[in-house]
């Protein structure tokens, strides 16, 4: 939003003693299937969405029942969430031990709606801290929703995307005077810097003799996932990491933090082949990360037929599980040929389920004027008939949807500024209807590798055009 809200809380805080929840912990493995830890998501599909971490607008108004309710009695039986701010490692939704000090901005604090004030410096240290990913927790909880946490694995380093774009960076934050800190962090009389990325490797060379980029990723593993996992225990039934690639982060690390506190606990790994789906790290990936091509700022529609190799993926799966080898093996996101199935071959150095993470719109995150509702990307009948065919041979699909109060978003928040809490109205409809008849959808299969978004005005690269016709 662009003004400060002004309208008052639908609830008021009470001072009463509320009782201690109780907990439906992630499920003990099933011996049976070839990867007990990710088993529970075969044959399911689930929601992802993001919240900005730290002290804002849309964290001091947030209400994690709202989105329960808007999911409960639907088909969702999971739903990625970010711990983290989204893709930025510097912002989280709940308190840190380490960063809460070094940085107060970056995670959130208790604060009165309606007289908080996004634009105004405010002095945070000594406020109540406050924990919206364990109010996520509790929420879906009572719907019988599991929660697998997404997290930025460049962490507060911000080694993929860098300090310019951090939270704190040329005194972007009015909690944080860039301009004070800057000059004695790095020497240099400027304000151009991110105090939250120089705290941290402060931070990381007092702690561990040095603060190069290897020293940092296992920071990020050794004390910020694994004081998280410790936290919300079997509470999370997985991990999404995000930037997993060896250039910005020790996923073998992060494997063993989250075991060390979860062991049941399902990890997913950005970094690898996109499709065909891919066991792309043995022993430490339990479902595929399934990110589809590259939106390439909204060119590359979600819909398109570079993505459809990854339904091939599943439907060529062993009882919905992939492994590292096969045929052929060729990046048919980026390939001419157009393969009319996919075959794995079972080995022992572990499987993935086939899980395919897709956005309703043409972008991650927002809504675009050109775009506005995912009926306008989407097919209905193809949204059902990807999702069917990728749940139906094991798998597992994700619709990434936009937040109310994204940009562009349709939903009026005037009168309740809580409702930024909810999926994008638009985009909720269209799930629902996509709902509707996806148990019922048969073959023949309407939209396969020659009929799908792969003419769509904007498609930045020839590349991207397998299964397409050659003209449009």
């Amino acid at each position: 939003p662009t003004s400060e809200p002004t309208s008052e809380p639908t609830s008021e805080p009470t001072s009463e003693p509320t009782p201690e929840p109780t907990f439906a912990p992630t499920p003990a493995p099933t011996e049976t299937r070839p990867n007990p830890r990710s088993a529970w998501m075969s044959g399911k599909h689930g929601v992802g969405y993001r919240l900005p971490g730290g002290v804002n607008w849309n964290s001091v108004n947030y209400n994690a029942t709202l989105l329960a309710e808007q999911l409960k009695d639907s088909p969702v039986s999971y739903i990625i969430v970010g711990l983290s701010s989204g893709a930025f490692g510097d912002r989280y939704l709940a308190p840190h031990s380490i960063l809460t000090d070094l940085s107060p901005g970056s995670t959130p604090k208790e604060l009165d709606p309606v007289t908080f004030n996004a634009y105004e410096s405010l002095t945070l240290t000594g406020l109540t801290d406050r924990d919206i990913f364990d109010e996520i927790l509790t929420a879906m909880d009572d719907v019988g929703i599991r929660v697998i946490a997404y997290m930025a694995a460049q962490g507060p380093a911000m080694l993929k995307a860098g300090e310019v774009l951090a939270y704190d960076y040329n005194n972007e934050s009015p909690y944080v005077d860039s301009c004070a800190l800057c000059p004695e962090l790095t020497g240099i009389d400027t304000c151009e810097c991110a105090p939250s990325v120089h705290l941290w490797k402060k931070y990381v060379l007092e702690e561990y003799g040095s603060n190069d980029d290897s020293t940092l990723m296992t920071a990020y593993a050794e004390k910020i996932v694994a004081e998280y996992v410790q936290r919300y225990g079997d509470r999370v039934a997985g991990y999404w990491f995000d930037q997993g690639s060896a250039s910005h982060a020790n996923a073998t690390a992060i494997r063993a933090a989250v075991a060390q506190h979860n062991p049941n606990a399902a990890i997913a790994i950005n970094n690898g082949l996109k499709v065909p789906l891919l066991n792309n790290n043995p022993g430490i990936e339990d479902f595929t990360f399934g990110h589809v091509t590259p939106l390439k700022s909204e060119k590359n529609p979600p819909d398109g037929c570079y993505n459809y190799g990854m339904v091939l993926s599943a439907e060529g799966s062993i009882d919905g599980f992939v492994y590292r080898d096969v045929i052929p093996y060729i990046d048919y996101g980026r390939a001419d040929n157009r393969p009319d199935s996919i075959t794995y071959i079972e080995s022992t150095d572990g499987a993935s389920l086939a899980h395919m993470f897709v956005p309703t719109q043409r972008s991650w995150n927002f809504v675009t004027e050109s775009e506005p509702t995912p009926s306008t990307v989407w097919n209905v009948r193809q949204a059902q008939e990807w999702q069917a065919r990728v749940v139906r041979a094991g798998g597992a699909w994700t619709w990434n949807v936009p937040r109310c109060g994204c940009a562009g978003c349709d939903c009026t928040l005037e009168n309740d500024p809580t409702g930024n809490s909810k999926i994008n109205d638009a985009d909720w409809e269209f799930l629902l209807e996509v709902f509707e008849e996806l148990d019922s959808v048969q073959a023949p299969w309407t939209f396969n590798a020659t009929n799908c978004d792969c003419c769509s005005s904007g498609v930045s690269d020839s590349r991207y055009t397998w299964g397409c016709p050659n003209t449009c």
